[in-house]
């Protein structure tokens, strides 16, 4: 199917209503970006001008934000969501209503302009449980809905956070990447807070974040890159393609994600670097946010900090050869005796068995001709999400977490013996930028 079909075809079937609302704006766009907002205050706009100072003097970019609230949203954050769109309206040259209902305004901010979704007053609140990942879809499908009527001339979108400070080649760089690939990712660094706690225990969990994605390429995984929603620029054709960000209160970054790497590749940017602040953050169930407020609340600070064992990837590496040998030997008898000669036989084939396997493989046979499809195909169903429900199994069956130092120091891809926290960050950023720039179905790691 043609893109310019496969964009009609999602505007009008799974896209959310706003983007098919005809919106007059009143200027065409060369770059744009998706920030969903929830009790945060104007000053984010300061972090994100860089990213729009840059580009060709008749260009222009739009920012679209979402400012989101579900009926669980407390008081205090529902007046610091009508705080922002007040103070943002205050600032603006120029103000247009483009909707009521809901109430969608155009501003003109100097630096750029933007288009302010309210979804946070009564009577247009965000259903329950579908916060964010409705927020970040919301703005994303308005852009695509904006692209189909040649209001945006860019090839992608950018997708951040109130918290994030973009540098100012931003857009060049993520235009470059979905040139050649479905999305791109960024490369992140937290910058410090007032709070020395707060740093460590952000360092520490950005530190299990980097260890993860290392272990992930290790193994030989399709799926080793960052699932953050403040660093991802994704093409507008391939958005449409999978469908878009999943209605979800946490974890629509790793989903859609994990849907771009089926489709194509997806660019791991060695630059430039995107900064995200280190700050505490109840606005999701599971993510920086908590996983911070963890470290903080154990006895042990963010010292409590463990890691995934490193036999765990040293398993995952050998399920997913397993598939590549498969691809070659069709044989599913010896795929299996190959498995069960490792240690954790049992349970990597008890995990494997209840997701039936057999039949998965029975299925692959008869549908790919070639290895080449083959393997392709079982890398497509051994997602990202079917990959870390295995390193769970095997933690918790097999191989406990081990504390941050001792799990360092026995990872053959990491090898760090006695090191800061902040050291041990910056010595991992460093070997993450070395990995090659594509992964993905499509990829390599």
């Amino acid at each position: 199917m043609a893109a310019g079909a496969i964009v009609d075809k999602y505007l009008a079937r799974y896209a959310v209503p706003e983007a098919r609302l005809p919106l007059a704006l009143p200027r065409t766009y060369e770059r744009v970006l998706v920030v969903p907002a929830l009790a945060e205050d104007a000053g984010f706009v300061a972090r994100v001008r860089h990213a729009f100072s840059q580009g060709p003097p008749a260009g222009r970019g739009l920012l679209l934000l979402v400012v989101n609230a579900t009926p669980e949203t407390s008081a205090v954050m529902l007046a610091r969501n009508r705080k922002l769109v007040l103070e943002l309206e205050a600032r603006a040259r120029t103000r247009e209503l483009l909707h009521l209902e809901p109430p969608i305004v155009w501003l003109d901010l100097g630096e750029c302009d933007a288009v302010v979704v309210d979804r946070s007053s009564p009577g247009h609140q965000l259903p329950a449980g579908q916060g964010v990942g409705l927020a970040r879809k919301l703005g994303a499908d308005l852009a695509l809905g904006f692209k189909a009527r040649d209001l945006i001339r860019a090839a992608g979108f950018g997708s951040t956070d109130a918290d994030a400070s973009l540098p100012a080649d931003y857009f060049d760089a993520g235009e470059q990447a979905v040139a050649g690939a479905a999305a791109g990712i960024f490369p992140f660094a937290h910058t410090p807070s007032s709070d020395p706690l707060l740093d460590r225990a952000t360092c520490a969990y950005e530190l299990s974040l980097r260890y993860y994605v290392l272990g992930l390429s290790h193994a030989g995984s399709s799926y080793a890159y960052h699932s953050l929603g403040s660093t991802l620029y994704v093409g507008f054709d391939a958005y449409a393609r999978v469908r878009g960000f999943p209605r979800r209160q946490a974890g629509e970054d790793f989903y859609l994600l994990d849907k771009l790497a089926k489709l194509g590749a997806v660019q791991r940017l060695t630059a430039p670097l995107v900064q995200i602040e280190a700050r505490l953050s109840t606005r999701v169930p599971f993510g920086t946010g908590p996983g911070v407020q963890r470290l903080l609340d154990a006895s042990a600070g963010p010292e409590a900090l463990s890691l995934y064992a490193p036999r765990t990837f040293a398993v995952l590496g050998e399920v997913l050869a397993s598939f590549s040998e498969f691809a070659q030997s069709r044989d599913p008898e010896r795929w299996r005796r190959r498995l069960n000669g490792l240690p954790e036989a049992r349970t990597v084939l008890g995990y494997l068995d209840a997701l039936d396997i057999d039949a998965v493989l029975r299925d692959a046979l008869r549908q790919a001709k070639s290895a080449q499809h083959l393997s392709r195909r079982l890398r497509i169903w051994f997602d990202a999400l079917r990959t870390l429900r295995l390193i769970h199994v095997l933690r918790d069956h097999c191989h406990p977490s081990l504390p941050w130092r001792r799990a360092l120091a026995d990872a053959p891809f990491s090898s760090l013996h006695a090191q800061s926290l902040d050291r041990a960050v910056t010595e991992l950023r460093r070997r993450e930028l070395c990995l090659a720039s594509f992964v993905g179905v499509c990829g390599s790691t």
